[in-house]
């Protein structure tokens, strides 16, 4: 399982698993959305603190040459 939050962390849990199973894994994967909201923030200079029902991120583009690459 992948979360991402202000901080990424990543779950593996093999099948028939319990908690005391030596082979569960987790671990921290990165910042996760916490360098998007960063990001945000900078490029409308600190006033926008949120994508309000997503109508910055609808007026967006794909880009398909890095889409396929």
């Amino acid at each position: 399982m992948q979360n991402i939050g202000g901080i990424g962390n990543a779950t593996y849990i093999p099948p028939r698993a319990h908690l005391d199973d030596p082979d569960l894994i987790a671990f921290d994967t990165g910042p996760g959305k916490r360098m998007i909201d960063a990001t945000g923030l900078a490029s409308f200079r600190r006033r926008l603190r949120m994508d309000r029902e997503g109508r910055i991120a609808a007026r967006g583009q794909v880009n398909e040459a890095l889409l396929t690459s």
